[in-house]
């Protein structure tokens, strides 16, 4: 045994040692609670893919009742809160039982080894930039270590998802059953908001499950799941699995459209544009605008209105020139919002450009590394790139693109490799590349790489597609010939 071992072994026993004394000592309700941690743990210890199923099902489907949340002491709050959730604390229980098992298997040496992904040096780098950033922020008191701690989990969590479904999935069975399972809760989900679209006669939004979470970083997961879905239908063996992907897409664009994200709306062109591009369908484009198009005209008249006012992102009237020198010379967040609505844009248009404005004193003030992860409210600026540029600076703001950069070419290359394996990995591998367009589209108008909801299916979905990329090394390299003697 090293040091390594020992040491981990000593903190297992005193953890162990205290969570009994700990119980011992509390009343009923955080006893039954910890002893659930400890049954979901031990679980995850001895079966962390049922552990990892439990961990996706409860991120799209509970409640998301708050645990507790970061917000309200925040100088740039407007009324969106990161909420610590129980689900984030059985993702938690997951990585501590998944991550106790890899210990003793490194133990007894049966713990086998994976390649190293094209981007996983990607990911650790923005960690630790990210982490660096915030200690820097609290140092200099523009963000505390409550929010700073609690926003830099949320981005971390993401990261734990995404290394436990790459190694925890050892076969080509594992990736098909993972893929089924992520479609039938997904299917679930847009239940829940069909149900909530017919209850408001289509006058609602439709908001994350159970949750009143706001509608525009819910498109993000319909960005995801419409590709997904699409690339089934088409590359469906059967007459009846084309059905009912077909009807699976129907219900995932409904849902899309009425959460009435303007955001999404634009997303969704890149989205499909990317989709047809990729599997070289050029022809379906222009018959897809069409339906788009005749399908606009069954919906809703206050959809509608959504749809229209995408126009009113540019202004409509024009403004005297003395009058826009006169504003900008005195620019203070007032004056610009004046300009704004002197000029006819859309007030929700104008209110991002307007934090744009408030958020460069805090650029200018820490360039390289940010104010600090939670020095700005997710709601502030509403664009998870300057969000990241205000937190981050414009260090981490490159590690951030740097990884996208990364994800990309990675997600290209699958799509590719995949093109001849079973029809629900080179689906998935393509629903994945043109959603991960549309994600990057959407960021521009909602923090869309912070919501639960969006980013763990997405890192679940980057899971699975690791977990393909290593299963093709492997076969690659038993072909290899042996080396001669």
């Amino acid at each position: 045994m090293n040091l390594k071992t020992i040491l981990t072994f000593f903190l297992l026993t005193a953890a162990v040692l205290w969570t009994g004394q700990w119980i011992a000592n509390s009343n009923s309700h955080y006893s039954l609670a910890v002893i659930c941690g400890g049954v979901f743990i031990l679980l995850s210890f001895f079966r962390p893919d049922i552990g990892l199923l439990v961990a996706i099902i409860s991120a799209l489907l509970l409640p998301g009742l708050p645990l507790g949340a970061a917000g309200e002491t925040s100088a740039y709050y407007l009324g969106r809160k990161l909420v610590l959730r129980y689900e984030d604390i059985i993702i938690l229980m997951l990585f501590a039982g998944w991550w106790a098992q890899s210990t003793v298997r490194k133990i007894f040496g049966i713990e086998s080894k994976v390649p190293r992904l094209p981007f996983s040096a990607a990911i650790f780098v923005f960690i630790g930039v990210a982490a660096l950033a915030t200690v820097i922020g609290i140092a200099q008191e523009t963000t505390t270590l409550t929010r700073g701690g609690l926003f830099f989990f949320k981005r971390l969590e993401y990261f734990l998802v995404f290394f436990m479904t790459y190694r925890i999935l050892s076969d080509e069975k594992d990736v098909l059953l993972f893929l089924k399972v992520f479609l039938m809760v997904s299917f679930v989900v847009m239940m829940i908001g069909l149900g909530q679209i017919a209850a408001t006669h289509g006058r609602g939004l439709v908001y994350s499950t159970f949750t009143e979470v706001g509608a525009n970083p819910l498109a993000s997961f319909y960005l995801l799941l419409i590709p997904f879905s699409l690339s089934f239908f088409l590359k469906a063996p059967t007459g009846k699995m084309r059905l009912g992907m077909g009807l699976y897409l129907i219900a995932a664009l409904i849902n899309f459209i009425f959460t009435r994200s303007r955001g999404g709306y634009i997303a969704f062109i890149f989205m499909a544009v990317a989709f047809f591009v990729t599997l070289k369908k050029y022809q379906w484009i222009f018959p897809s605008l069409l339906l788009v198009a005749f399908l606009y005209f069954l919906l809703p008249q206050n959809v509608q209105k959504e749809f229209e006012s995408l126009k009113a992102a540019v202004p409509t009237r024009h403004l005297d020139a003395e009058q826009v020198r006169h504003y900008l010379s005195i620019l203070t967040p007032e004056n610009f919002a004046r300009l704004v609505r002197q000029s006819g844009v859309d007030p929700s248009w104008g209110q991002r450009l307007n934090a744009l404005i408030i958020t460069l004193p805090l650029v200018v003030r820490h360039p390289l590394f940010g104010a600090g992860l939670g020095s700005v409210d997710l709601a502030y600026v509403d664009n998870q790139y300057v969000l990241d540029l205000v937190s981050l600076g414009l260090i981490g703001l490159g590690a951030f693109l740097f990884l996208l950069y990364k994800l990309y070419r990675f997600i290209d290359a699958m799509c590719y490799l995949t093109r001849d394996m079973n029809v629900w990995i080179s689906s998935a591998a393509l629903g994945i590349y043109s959603g991960f367009i549309g994600l990057l589209v959407h960021g521009l108008t909602v923090t869309n790489f912070y919501t639960i909801r969006t980013m763990v299916p997405f890192w679940f979905l980057m899971g699975i597609l690791a977990a393909v990329y290593r299963l093709l090394k492997t076969e690659e390299e038993k072909k290899e010939p042996a080396n001669p003697v």
